[in-house]
């Protein structure tokens, strides 16, 4: 057992432990220390000495003391620290599964699937933070809590010739499936039949609601509950409060004064400005940088492990404390740099929390000054010092110490290094009654992203140390960082063996090495050095407007310099960013402008020149030219219920060139006019401003999700005028059907899932409860966006006028009635769901064939239903629509049509 381990196994028993006279003092409950706990402590002793004799603890006191208050589930919740920068993160990288934390098993003997999936839902319904989903709102997340768990996934691969191989590619499936924060679930969990007693469990949850203690948390707890045999005979104790009331106390914790002797130790460590850490790259770092990565495991063999347990012991030093000192001493005698950044995670946990599921864990930049005539045990002693800040100082986010002026420009996402014993719940090995569970390997599961450019995780055991390192592809060739680790382990041997030896006498690359690695260096230097002749078209602001909207360029997107050539989306801007950019446009500029001018003024060069005219510019139309260039005919495309055409800008740009493609948005997003709250004023509207850019027809029609509803009406009204519209396409835009079909279709659903009888049973009772009350589908699916609950204290006039767009537009689709369309409606569907909606009603046709008296087309395309106009879904979306179109405009042509374009 690692003294992390220990620690936390005494806090978790209520045993205290402090130094008397130089001895090691234990005051403990009755009955609480075991044989086995009083030889961990023989055996731990020198450490703990070691350790508390600096005074130092595992939980901040200041935190352990205070009493978390309960929070009103009425009022609107907060979200903590970290989840505010995941969820920012989540909002540029959308669909991304770098975040997502997978787990999976291979269970051997008899399982009981309906057992298992109670278990499962048992722990959702415990922690509500599983039960979470995070919205927009303004300009940051929301909190709604669900009531219900998901499901438990079952396949069946018992009849397919490659079960095995089958089965694992369905792991690696799940385990990269990108999560919808906005609509949940944040964990989800498959079984994978592959024999009558073998399978496998794969659970994965989202980083939003979950850390690595929460993983052994939710193993812990699977296991309790499954081997309870629905005796209810578990032994855990109701919850005191859950994760949104930690957050809430959370955040007025930092905010006050208890928080300053850290931040004071974390600005002494930075006094000076620290270099970027110098890795062994095969190449140069992107600007837009990748998460692609690689797992690569590792064992370190049984004599060298148990070297390292010994010589610990003898050193009184922890594992963690002498492996970082030996990663650090590895780093400098590759690079020879003498000022090193290595981040490592602490748990951030109280003796409260240790039984809470939640995101509480923190990353720390721990920074060390290493010599090359430095001795080993010099390292060792002086990187205690260093690694005492997890205990002293861990609560201080790590986006507000990289905030620190002297931080400017220095990347901390280069490497990570950790003992998985640090974040271990009460217990990691899943135990089910009669079965046994084996865990699979990050290779075996297909994890292939990195969070940061090289990790190192060790994972300790009784005799033989092993872990895994993951790192990004797009700097690394697998044979570096499998030399990185043959090197290390020489360098660990020697050192164990000769700790009075310097750093250089401890080198670990031959000469020929050291060669090549130089080698390697010069060349990516000169990379580097033409990168830099190649940014030369760097221009800085030249006038106060500019030098405002850079500086707010800055703030948002969260880069160190922006030109005012730089286009907003190639820096990262995503619709949301655009949202808070507007924000502070009014707030530093007093001038408010709609989203869509982002679309024709994407620099700060133009946004200036945009600003200066807008007193002398035209009146402001609700056609956006996304891209409006090309010999084709126009396509107009209706936005969703937000009400702005942002989204639609990727979209545009995957189409061929000769495309022209306009956007059409509400024309209340000027703040001056008001919302139109009648589909018919929408669609007569948005045709009178594109019968300018087009007089005649055929026209070509779209709309997405909400947009397609008025698309429709659009198309109707022209045919009315004798119009030909030769494409109506609708992106996944769902038309309600009567409450009972849509209850039937998911009855027969669940049994088709073969859930237990009293899941069916629940099931329908929900239903008499609660959907009949229901006045439509797409009230139930809207109600959280506009729940007067829900609804966010807008902070600008931008964000109050998109919420009375979105308000007009869900009062139009319940007061529309559509009639019949005699022509061809063509509708692209997203494919994939969340686990809980798989027994939501989704007819094939999305519920619009009774309308349509001609021909209907469905086309399936890949994502959700919010991310398939992002990437990576969109690439398969504009495949899907450039076919629509060209077939479309080929019929026209054919039948000698006349078309009107527009450039």
């Amino acid at each position: 057992m690692s003294l992390e381990q220990l620690l936390s196994d005494l806090s978790q028993r209520g045993i205290k432990i402090s130094v008397q006279d130089d001895k090691l003092r234990v005051r403990a409950p009755k009955g609480r220390v075991t044989p086995e706990l009083r030889a961990a402590l023989h055996q731990s002793k020198p450490e703990l000495l070691n350790l508390l004799s600096q005074q130092r603890t595992v939980a901040s006191p200041a935190k352990a003391a205070n009493a978390i208050p309960l929070l009103s589930r009425d009022a609107p919740l907060p979200v903590s620290i970290a989840q505010e920068r995941l969820w920012l993160v989540d909002q540029l990288q959308p669909g991304s599964s770098t975040y997502n934390l997978p787990m999976a098993f291979r269970l051997t003997g008899h399982l009981d699937a309906d057992r298992l999936e109670k278990s499962l839902q048992t722990l959702v319904k415990r922690h509500e933070v599983l039960r979470t989903i995070y919205p927009p709102s303004g300009d940051g997340p929301s909190v709604i809590i669900e009531t219900t768990a998901p499901a438990l996934t079952c396949t069946d691969l018992q009849q397919h010739p490659e079960p095995e191989v089958q089965a694992l590619g369905l792991v690696a499936e799940l385990s990269k499936k990108p999560f919808d924060l906005a609509q949940g679930p944040l964990i989800h969990y498959s079984l994978i039949r592959l024999a009558a007693d073998e399978s496998l469990l794969v659970i994965v949850v989202h980083h939003m609601v979950a850390d690595g203690w929460s993983l052994g948390l939710i193993i812990s707890e699977i296991s309790a509950f499954y081997n309870a045999k629905g005796s209810g005979e578990v032994s855990f104790t109701d919850l005191p409060f859950q994760y949104a009331d930690f957050a809430a106390w959370q955040k007025q914790w930092l905010a006050s004064e208890q928080l300053t002797p850290q931040l004071d130790y974390w600005h002494q460590i930075f006094t000076d400005s620290p270099e970027t850490l110098k890795l062994p790259l095969d190449r140069l770092h992107s600007t837009s940088q990748s998460t692609q990565g690689r797992c690569q495991t590792f064992n370190i063999d049984s004599s060298l492990s148990q070297a390292l347990i010994a010589f610990c012991q003898q050193e009184g030093k922890s594992q963690f404390t002498v492996l970082l000192a030996s990663f650090k001493a590895l780093l400098h005698c590759y690079s020879g740099q003498k000022d090193l950044i290595v981040c490592s995670p602490v748990a951030g946990r109280s003796s409260d929390t240790q039984q809470l599921i939640g995101y509480f864990n923190n990353i720390l930049p721990l920074r060390t000054q290493v010599s090359s005539h430095q001795t080993f045990r010099d390292l060792i002693q002086q990187e205690q010092k260093t690694v005492t800040a997890i205990y002293d100082y861990p609560d201080v986010p790590l986006q507000q110490i990289a905030n620190f002026p002297n931080l400017a420009g220095i990347s901390l996402s280069r490497a990570l290094f950790v003992l998985q014993s640090q974040q271990s719940g009460p217990q990691q090995a899943l135990t089910l009654d009669a079965v046994t569970a084996q865990p699979l390997t990050k290779e075996e599961m297909g994890v292939d992203t990195a969070d940061f450019d090289l990790a190192i995780f060790v994972e300790p055991a009784p005799h033989q140390f092993g872990g895994y390192i993951q790192y990004r592809t797009e700097l690394f060739e697998q044979s570096t960082v499998e030399d990185l680790f043959r090197h290390w382990v020489t360098l660990l041997e020697r050192a164990l063996e000769q700790p009075e030896a310097t750093l250089s006498e401890l080198q670990p690359l031959g000469t020929v090495e050291r060669q090549q690695l130089q080698d390697k260096v010069d060349a990516l230097n000169q990379l580097s050095a033409k990168a830099e002749q190649d940014q030369a078209h760097y221009v800085a602001p030249r006038n106060p407007v500019e030098l405002q909207l850079t500086q707010i360029w800055q703030t948002v997107l969260g880069v160190d310099q922006v030109g005012v050539h730089d286009n907003f989306f190639d820096l990262g801007g995503s619709s949301l960013l655009a949202l808070q950019l507007f924000n502070q446009i009014k707030m530093v500029c007093d001038q408010k402008l709609p989203l869509a001018t982002l679309i024709e003024a994407p620099t700060v060069e133009q946004l200036a020149e945009t600003i200066r005219k807008k007193d002398e510019s035209a009146p402001w139309s609700p056609i956006v030219p996304l891209q409006p260039h090309g010999a084709k005919p126009p396509f107009f495309c209706v936005c969703g219920r937000g009400g702005h055409v942002l989204n639609f800008r990727v979209l545009a740009s995957l189409l061929d060139s000769e495309q022209p493609f306009y956007g059409l948005e509400s024309r209340a997003l000027d703040g001056q006019h008001s919302a139109n709250v009648r589909i018919e004023d929408m669609a007569a509207d948005y045709l009178q401003e594109i019968r300018t850019f087009q007089p005649e027809g055929p026209y070509f029609l779209g709309g997405y999700s909400f947009g397609g509803i008025v698309a429709f009406e659009m198309a109707q009204q022209l045919r009315q005028k004798g119009q030909k519209v030769a494409l109506l396409v609708l992106f996944d835009s769902i038309r309600d059907v009567s409450p009972l079909k849509r209850w039937l279709y998911n009855a027969m659903n669940l049994l088709r899932f073969r859930v237990h009888p009293l899941v069916f049973l629940k099931y329908f009772l929900n239903f008499l409860q609660h959907q009949l009350k229901e006045k439509s589908y797409s009230n139930r699916l809207l109600r959280p966006f506009f729940s007067s609950k829900s609804r966010p204290h807008w902070s600008s006039t931008i964000d109050e006028v998109t919420y009375r767009v979105a308000q007009a537009n869900y009062k139009a689709v319940k007061d529309y009635e559509p009639r019949i369309y005699s022509d061809t409606l063509t509708i692209l569907r997203a494919t994939e769901r969340n686990v809980d909606q798989q027994h939501v009603y989704r007819a094939p046709d999305l519920g619009w064939g009774e309308l349509i008296d001609g021909k209907i087309e469905v086309h399936s395309v890949p994502g959700y239903h919010g991310k398939m106009l992002s990437q990576p879904y969109v690439q398969d979306v504009a495949q899907q629509l450039g076919a629509c179109l060209d077939e479309a405009q080929k019929i026209s042509i054919r039948f000698n049509e006349p078309t009107q374009t527009s450039n």
